[in-house]
């Protein structure tokens, strides 16, 4: 998000603001958080006392290396569970290398499509709330 543009960064802040109202309907918790992930999510994760940080594949390389920095700093407290919400099957599983062309890609896809492309769960609202305790 480093090279957005104005225009860009108001689409992202609608999204979140409209992330956010869903999210309190649903009694789910929702933070937004400004800085270093490896520098600022240790601290929110003793705080608030998480199991777990789920981060979403992004093949780009400073994402990734935000990714290993924050790994790193925390996986030892948490997991950090990285999710590919890009694509039906995950590119990890997909194929073991990078491929040079659809068609040698293909195939491994549509083969691992019957597993990975199913209906989602229907989002509920959370029977607990997390902002009433201590």
């Amino acid at each position: 998000f480093l090279d957005c543009s104005l225009r860009h960064y108001k689409h992202i802040f609608q999204g979140l603001e409209e992330l956010e109202s869903e999210c309190n309907n649903l009694n789910i918790q929702f933070h937004f958080l400004i800085g270093c992930a490896a520098d600022i999510l240790p601290d929110f994760v003793k705080k608030h006392k998480l199991g777990a940080i789920v981060v979403d594949f992004m093949p780009v390389r400073e994402h990734m290396l935000w990714t290993q920095q924050l790994a790193e700093r925390i996986g030892s407290v948490v997991p950090v569970i990285q999710v590919d919400a890009h694509n039906i099957v995950p590119c990890w599983v997909a194929s073991d290398k990078q491929e040079y062309a659809a068609r040698t890609i293909r195939n491994k896809i549509n083969n691992k499509l019957p597993e990975y492309l199913t209906e989602f769960p229907p989002v509920i609202k959370h029977p607990f709330s997390a902002y009433h305790l201590g």
